[in-house]
C-alpha cells in the first residue's frame, strides 16, 4: 500500500477537461425547432401564453449565444494581417451582428403580434357579451 491509501483514503479521479458539457454541446448539432419542441414549446399551437413565448425566446437566445461564441472562437484563430483571412474574419463579424439583430427583431415582432391577438380576443369577447344581452 502506498502511504496516501494506507489509512483507507482514496484518491479522487481527475475529471477530463476536454469532455463536452451535456446540455450545450448537444444543442449545437440540433436545430432550434427540435430543441424548442422537445421541451414542450409547440410553435404551431393555437393558444400560447406570453410566458411560454418568453421562455422559448430565452432558450433561443441561449442557443444563439452559444453559436456566436463558437463563431468568435473561430474568428480569433484567423489573422488580421493576411488578406484572405481578414476578409473571412470580417464576414464572420458581419454574420454575428446580423444574426443578433434578426433575433432581436423577431422577438419584438412575436411579442407585438401576441399583444395584438390578445387585444383582438378581448374586443371580440366584449362584442359577444353585448350580443348576448
Amino acid at each position: 500500500k502506498t502511504p496516501s491509501t494506507a489509512m483507507g483514503k482514496r484518491r479522487k479521479k481527475k475529471k477530463n477537461a476536454t469532455a463536452p458539457r451535456d446540455g450545450l454541446a448537444s444543442m449545437e448539432t440540433e436545430t432550434l425547432d427540435s430543441v424548442t419542441s422537445g421541451l414542450g414549446f409547440n410553435t404551431k399551437s393555437t393558444r400560447l401564453s406570453k410566458g411560454k413565448i418568453i421562455q422559448r425566446q430565452q432558450l433561443e437566445a441561449k442557443v444563439l449565444r452559444k453559436t456566436i461564441a463558437d463563431m468568435k472562437r473561430e474568428r480569433m484563430k484567423l489573422s488580421k494581417k493576411k488578406v484572405g483571412q481578414r476578409d473571412t474574419r470580417k464576414e464572420l463579424t458581419k454574420k454575428m451582428k446580423s444574426m443578433q439583430q434578426e433575433f432581436e427583431l423577431k422577438c419584438k415582432r412575436e411579442l407585438e403580434e401576441f399583444e395584438e391577438k390578445e387585444i383582438q380576443t378581448v374586443e371580440n369577447g366584449e362584442k359577444k357579451e353585448e350580443e348576448i344581452r
